[in-house]
């Protein structure tokens, strides 16, 4: 029912360092397999297998570690990043969307002449076309310091259904709507049961939309960017499909859901291992202000190529061995 509803939290392999996250986890699974097997069939050493797989894994892991996927290619953007930390007990307050507006605001123009400007994730606690007066002072600021904009929202189409949205300005820029929704907080699995406890659920914009996977993506000054919002970057399926076309990524999330806690710090690991996995820089937009320069990146990583397959195929291989083995 979890892996249905699209959760996926705290994988072992992510607290690793270098690999694909399922090569490491079937590696360590296959080390247990082995460790069983030596302490339960007297007579036979097969910690010995244990040993030259671990050995043959680190040097071909050593060698890949060495080997540039990537290479830059294209303009060089200079980037900032807003996040005006408004507690979340407020954000959603309409007695205090004024204030977080010009707190944004005024951290863009702490910014300089920056090429690309991002907001967070739901930055603007509102349909933005609902609030027609601010996005036209975007688009003021967008022209007159010929900067683009991508900036965290809720949109709405024509029948009336809403999106959590990456929203660019200029609107030639493009958007992203969030495909993977998070259950039980931007949608309701099971609503006819859900609906028994509606009176129970007090959750603001919790009855979202899913925008298309193969949704056109956003272009920043002649550059494509692979945009995911929350924890879309859990998944390399979900910013695979931006790939290789994507120069850069660009994942935001509104982590102040989890206060202190250390869900903000594992959800930034996981956006890191997709930054590996797919050879491109990420810029996450979610705390702090902080200006980069980004270099545009080009060519495929072997797990773009691949994917798991390479590991499905020798863990099959494997299985098989041990099968002719079993039937001397």
């Amino acid at each position: 029912m979890v892996a249905r509803l699209g959760v996926q939290w705290l994988s072992v392999a992510r607290s690793r360092y270098r690999p694909n996250v399922r090569s490491i986890g079937r590696f360590l699974t296959a080390c247990r397999r082995v460790r069983r097997r030596d302490t339960t069939r007297k007579g036979r050493k097969p910690i010995s297998v244990l040993i030259i797989s671990l050995a043959l894994f680190l040097g071909v892991g050593h060698f890949l570690a060495t080997v540039q996927w990537t290479h830059p290619s294209g303009k060089t953007l200079s980037v900032g990043l807003a996040q005006a930390n408004v507690p979340q007990m407020q954000k959603f307050d309409p007695a205090f969307l004024t204030k977080t507006l010009q707190t944004y605001m005024t951290l863009t123009d702490q910014m300089g002449s920056v090429d690309l400007v991002i907001w967070p994730e739901t930055a603007i606690p509102d349909v933005l076309d609902d609030l027609d007066w601010f996005k036209k002072r975007l688009q003021a600021r967008a022209t007159e310091q010929h900067q683009d904009f991508l900036v965290g929202a809720f949109t709405q189409n024509a029948s009336g259904q809403y999106f959590n949205t990456l929203v660019g300005i200029p609107e030639t820029v493009g958007q992203h709507r969030k495909a993977h929704l998070v259950p039980f907080g931007e949608y309701m699995p099971l609503r006819p049961i859900i609906n028994l406890f509606a009176g129970m659920i007090d959750i603001p914009m919790s009855d979202l939309t899913p925008g298309s996977v193969d949704q056109p993506l956003p272009e920043v000054k002649g550059v494509k960017v692979g945009a995911s919002i929350c924890y879309e970057a859990d998944f390399a399926r979900d910013i695979r499909h931006a790939l290789p076309q994507a120069g850069f990524l660009v994942n935001v999330s509104n982590d102040s859901w989890f206060g202190n806690s250390l869900a903000p710090h594992q959800n930034l690991q996981m956006a890191q291992v997709r930054a590996l996995e797919f050879g491109r820089p990420m810029i996450r937009a979610t705390q702090g202000i902080l200006v980069e320069n980004i270099q545009p990146y080009a060519g495929d990583t072997p797990f773009f190529r691949l994917q798991s397959w390479p590991i499905i195929l020798f863990g099959t291989l494997l299985i098989g061995l041990a099968w002719l083995r079993r039937k001397r």
